[in-house]
């Protein structure tokens, strides 16, 4: 689902087609350190055009990147120094902004909070005065991680099984919150019970993966820093009516044929004792029939809100309408920003040129530091419209 933002910022994004710029703030544990106190002059952490950010469904760590600050005046410097300065990165963090403004009204989306993991270049200039040199500007190049890099850090140290009697999300939220790290779960979302025989050992984010799956999710992050969940496979069965957000861009089609396609769907739910819902092309005439010289290619969903035989058959129906279609396929969009965008998200786009639409979910895109510059989004199983 699109991050909410007020009404009024997103009709001042549609009409100018990019944003004000980016306001980024640091934090120290729960202190808010740039700006602070300590650095009266400096009212906000100060990146420049340059770097950017990626969001990435498939990573283990979904958003990261580098961003880089510069500074040409005098007075105080960001450079880090010790374990403890605003820009170290030993746990500190920032908080980044997408500003958007129109008229005399600015609004700020925020981009999410994000670990400070390594600083690979800082530097201070100074200029020698009769008493002393003094510094009169100062850069730095930050490499950001979400917070799923505090999970991944905290690996188990044996092996280990859930706790009795709990759920799906309690067994996460024990998880995460172990590593320091909160949940917010979405209305949509349903619990279940833990599946037979899991146990983990090593990587705690491989554990969260395997429990949200039995849910038909990925693990996912909001833009305060906790850990939520990411429907999967939400394009099989898709409309433009139920579209997250719409967008109009350049789109780059792989328009070559590919034998990734399914001729027989079957979808389960991971809750219930209830026969599958199966749907296979079976009419003799049609190329993708099970018993043809392609052979059987069986496409499976796990969901557990299809809780009836009906539904199920329903669905199956649905996703095999849609994985059957030649015109399945990743399309890579360029377009201005929406910083309401959300990994996961449904987007329905047009192409301004050709007039082709697609509708797809989004798998990653690409946040350029640059406020005036596009924006990349790559569909996953989008499929042609027209």
């Amino acid at each position: 689902m699109a991050l909410q933002i007020d009404a009024s910022a997103l009709i001042a994004l549609e009409n100018s087609r990019s944003g004000a710029g980016f306001f980024v703030t640091a934090f120290y544990g729960a202190t808010q350190t740039v700006p602070g106190p300590a650095f009266p002059d400096i009212d906000r952490v100060p990146i420049t055009t340059d770097g950017q950010l990626t969001f990435d469904v498939s990573g283990q760590i979904q958003a990261s990147g580098s961003v880089f600050l510069a500074r040409d005046t005098g007075g105080e410097s960001l450079v880090p120094k010790s374990m403890t300065d605003p820009l170290a990165p030993f746990g500190q963090e920032l908080r980044i902004d997408y500003v958007v403004s129109q008229g005399g009204a600015s609004w700020r989306v925020p981009l999410g909070i994000y670990r400070i993991n390594e600083v690979p270049r800082a530097q201070e200039y100074f200029r020698r005065y009769p008493a002393a040199a003094r510094i009169i500007g100062w850069s730095a190049e930050l490499a950001l991680v979400d917070r799923f890099d505090l999970i991944r850090a905290a690996s188990f140290l044996g092996v280990t099984a859930p706790a009795a009697g709990n759920t799906v999300l309690q067994e996460v939220a024990n998880l995460t919150t172990a590593a320091g790290v909160t949940c917010a779960w979405p209305a949509w979302l349903q619990d279940s019970a833990i599946p037979s025989g899991v146990t983990y050992e090593g990587d705690r984010l491989d554990a969260i993966s395997q429990l949200l799956a039995s849910l038909n999710c990925d693990p996912g992050m909001t833009r305060q820093g906790s850990v939520t969940a990411i429907r999967r496979d939400r394009w099989t069965s898709a409309t433009r009516d139920d579209a997250d957000i719409e967008i109009d861009g350049v789109l780059s089609f792989a328009d070559g044929l590919s034998a990734n396609i399914y001729n027989t769907v079957v979808v389960t739910n991971p809750n219930e004792t209830l026969p599958p819902g199966i749907a296979q092309i079976t009419d003799p005439a049609n190329p993708l029939r099970v018993d043809g010289p392609l052979g059987a290619r069986v496409y499976t969903n796990s969901n557990p809100l299809m809780d009836t035989t009906a539904k199920l058959q329903a669905a199956a129906q649905t996703i095999l309408a849609r994985v059957s279609q030649l015109g399945s396929k990743t399309i890579e969009v360029q377009a201005p920003p929406r910083p309401d965008a959300e990994l996961g998200d449904l987007v329905w786009a047009r192409d301004t040129l050709s007039g082709r639409e697609v509708i797809g979910q989004l798998r990653s895109f690409t946040v350029p530091m640059d406020p005036t510059a596009a924006w990349t989004y790559n569909l996953d199983g989008a499929e042609l419209l027209g």
